[in-house]
């Protein structure tokens, strides 16, 4: 006869420990992308002058928005640790968020306009701006993508209470029926 023992643990711990496990793998994967992205864009800079770009695309500002993003990157990577120790407010969070959201939309614009597409995508400064671009238009729809989520699951939760709610609160009245009396 085989018997099976059961373990026990409650599914809110279960369910907070693997979250906590997988944002925690999240962030480590995100800062060594970001760490990998900063060498290979540093030396994408340093072999090319905004004025050779200038040359080829003259309306081009891809080589400022590139540094600046190297600033931005190295920035954020050294101080994410004493951030991290901190408690941020609400307000700088959302004024980092605003920043890197136009900065975002400027490295798309200058990696997306004709004449870069068609002149400049070959070269290293261009192959190294992509990948960020992309990577950050990644995690956007993703964290928009578990927003809608958590959304939906609150919803959804509150839905259930309200029901619950009801359901207890309720009082059915039926009818008497007029043989009721006559006993």
């Amino acid at each position: 006869m085989v018997t099976a023992v059961t373990l026990k643990t409650p599914v809110s711990e279960d369910r907070d420990a693997a979250c906590a496990c997988m944002m925690g793998v999240f962030a480590g994967a995100c800062a060594v992308a970001l760490v990998i992205w900063l060498v290979f864009a540093i030396m994408a800079v340093s072999n090319v002058t905004n004025a050779e770009v200038k040359d080829v695309c003259g309306g081009s500002s891809l080589w400022p928005c590139v540094v600046t993003w190297i600033v931005i990157v190295g920035l954020s990577l050294l101080t994410s640790k004493s951030a991290a120790k901190e408690d941020r407010n609400k307000a700088s969070l959302c004024l980092s968020a605003t920043v890197q959201l136009g900065l975002l939309a400027w490295l798309g614009y200058e990696l997306y306009n004709e004449c870069a597409m068609t002149h400049l995508s070959g070269w290293e400064l261009y192959r190294a701006a992509q990948p960020l671009f992309i990577g950050y238009c990644c995690v956007l729809s993703l964290l928009a993508l578990a927003g809608c989520c958590l959304l939906c699951v609150i919803c959804e939760s509150a839905v259930d209470k309200l029901d619950g709610d009801r359901e207890a609160t309720s009082i059915v009245v039926e009818p008497r029926s007029p043989d009721a009396d006559r006993v």
